[in-house]
């Protein structure tokens, strides 16, 4: 854990600003999907750890992701202390203040929950900075562009996914390994993020408000668990 991210690889710097950080924080979550996370986003998207931004947040048990967070070693930005009750607001407050910094010196922001994993379509892009690249250039040749044509790329600044949660079948699946690869051991999913339940953006090239997604989070936990009964094979 560091107090100041090292240099990254030049082909990640633009117009002087890095291409891409990733912002997440961490409260009671297990140690496995810690782990799990850190693959992905520096494995699969290749992210350097010294783009990574993680909030810990008051109540943050002592001990419980130390260990993974000191393997990985990204960029741990204390929030408050535990003699403060944890709200909701003081999240998001202190999520939006994060963004709105780190927009000074990246040209894009990917907020993600530990246990979320933003996945551009594969078919089309190698990983997030292939997918940011190829959206920077579409941009740009839209906005050279006076024939009106349509880009594949949505022209605002702000990206949010459709999101889904893999559904445990505790009755018929097995108990999780963690060492084996998720989708050969839970083959249900629900719709739950996104347009299907509350407006959470996720990746943004402008200072974004999160209060007003805060409503509509709370609201969409409701829908979420109606959304459970629903649960499909992710082979449909």
């Amino acid at each position: 854990m560091r107090s100041a991210p090292r240099d990254v690889p030049a082909r990640r710097v633009v117009d002087h600003k890095r291409l891409v950080a990733l912002l997440t924080y961490v409260g009671k979550d297990i140690p496995n999907m810690c782990s799990l996370f850190f693959s992905f986003y520096t494995g699969y998207h290749q992210l350097d750890t010294s783009d990574i931004f993680v909030v810990q947040l008051p109540h943050y048990p002592v001990g419980s992701l130390d260990d993974c967070l000191q393997r990985h070693r990204p960029n741990i930005l204390r929030s408050g202390s535990n003699d403060q009750p944890y709200r909701e607001r003081t999240k998001v407050t202190r999520l939006q203040e994060t963004q709105h910094e780190l927009l000074q010196r990246y040209m894009y922001v990917l907020i993600a929950d530990l246990d979320e994993f933003f996945l551009p379509d594969p078919a089309r892009f190698a990983n997030l900075p292939d997918y940011l690249s190829k959206r920077n250039r579409a941009l740009a040749r839209r906005s050279a562009s006076s024939s009106g044509a349509s880009f594949s790329f949505p022209a605002g600044p702000f990206v949010a996914p459709v999101g889904y949660e893999i559904m445990a079948q505790s009755h018929t699946e097995a108990s999780f390994n963690w060492s084996q690869p998720v989708l050969q051991q839970r083959t249900r999913w629900a719709r739950l993020c996104g347009m299907a339940a509350w407006p959470k953006y996720s990746l943004g090239s402008a200072p974004g408000r999160l209060f007003c997604f805060l409503r509509a989070r709370l609201e969409a936990r409701s829908r979420a668990q109606r959304s459970r009964a629903a649960a499909v094979p992710l082979s449909a």
